[in-house]
């Protein structure tokens, strides 16, 4: 028996299924970046603070990479809540009746993701402010937290939203909005799988910021390259199994299309795992190139993922069946706008990094 969907927007799409879902997957790639790193930088921000602190001859690395990481993350998320609006955008367009409904049966712990994003916001702000002794080390872990549990609780939704068939029986067992998704089979594999990644970018972030240190301080500015490409390395592998383990726990007829059942998606996933592992060969040698080889998985992973949403919800929705209302004036002024916003992005993170610059010579 298919299980009742709430009524589609009679307003229709405001433009095709293809361009909405083009966009959401292009925005959720670009919004993947900082998110990574404000994750995995937290981390890793805590453990280079509570080492600084340790003292000794070897705390001075640490120290300074601290106080880079401290520079970066405040901007970083910024640019993940601002970036973060656009796919949420889409994804309701496209799946609002999925999403609003699964949001309704988890209503506290959504609501609660505001809270929590203050939380990490300004411990976020408290760790660069630090003063004293240096950035608090626990100021870097309640941050990273707050957003490891906002992780969580998204993918509780995005993995629910995919469900309808246990939404009667979960409303009719409990209507206080309390409901959560943790015995899915997809939803540790798939929380996981996001948060190891969330290193090896972090590790990719803290290599490019030893390159840059390189010239004006060789032995610091290679230190950190070789932790930031180590620390890459081995969350990338870790990360593969956690893909394994994630690819595993899918439903049976959605595994088999990324199994050969379907030639395009088999290629599209085993494609970017095939350049997840040529980054590992080439980020030593070459960094920029093997960051080149991360951002071209990353795209395609999160094509991937998409490709899942759709493959779930076959047996029950398409959003290529919802009615078409063309708003073609608003729409081009929000490709417009668009484009300027990730122009104007790319300058600020261009004017951060150069203004980073003397401040990090230590």
């Amino acid at each position: 028996m298919s299980p009742i969907l709430p009524d589609p927007d009679p307003l229709g799409l405001p433009a095709p299924a293809w361009v909405l879902k083009t966009l959401l997957v292009a925005t959720f790639a670009l919004h993947l970046l900082p998110m990574n790193l404000i994750v995995g930088g937290a981390f890793v921000a805590a453990w280079a603070a509570f080492k600084g602190r340790a003292g000794g001859a070897g705390a001075l690395p640490w120290r300074l990479l601290t106080g880079d990481l401290a520079r970066l993350l405040p901007p970083a998320t910024a640019f993940t809540i601002t970036t973060g609006i656009a796919p949420l955008l889409f994804l309701q367009v496209l799946y609002g009746q999925l999403f609003f409904t699964s949001s309704v049966l988890m209503a506290w712990s959504w609501l609660a993701v505001i809270g929590l994003l203050l939380v990490g916001y300004y411990s976020t702000y408290g760790f660069s402010l630090g003063r004293g002794s240096g950035p608090s080390p626990g100021l870097a872990l309640l941050s990273a937290g707050a957003f490891s549990v906002i992780a969580l609780i998204f993918t509780n939704n995005m993995t629910l939203m995919l469900r309808p068939e246990i939404w009667a029986a979960l409303y009719a067992g409990d209507e206080r909005g309390l409901h959560l998704n943790l015995a899915d089979p997809v939803l540790w594999p798939r929380f996981l799988h996001f948060w190891i990644a969330s290193f090896a970018l972090t590790g990719l972030a803290v290599a490019l910021l030893g390159r840059g240190r390189e010239k004006r301080d060789p032995e610091t500015g290679g230190w950190m390259k070789r932790f930031g490409l180590r620390l890459f390395s081995l969350a990338t592998l870790v990360q593969l199994a956690s893909g394994l383990w994630l690819l595993l726990s899918l439903p049976g007829p959605v595994r088999t299309l990324f199994l050969g059942g379907d030639p395009a998606d088999a290629a599209l996933l085993w494609g970017s795992v095939a350049l997840a592992l040529l980054s590992l060969a080439v980020v030593g040698r070459h960094l920029l190139a093997g960051m080149g080889l991360v951002g071209a998985a990353l795209t395609g992973m999160a094509i991937v993922r998409h490709r899942v949403r759709e493959a779930s919800l076959a047996p029950h929705f398409s959003a290529g069946r919802l009615r078409v209302e063309a708003q073609t004036a608003p729409f081009v002024l929000f490709l417009v706008l668009f484009l300027a916003g990730i122009a104007v992005v790319a300058w600020m993170v261009g004017r951060l990094a150069r203004a980073a610059g003397p401040k990090g010579a230590g």
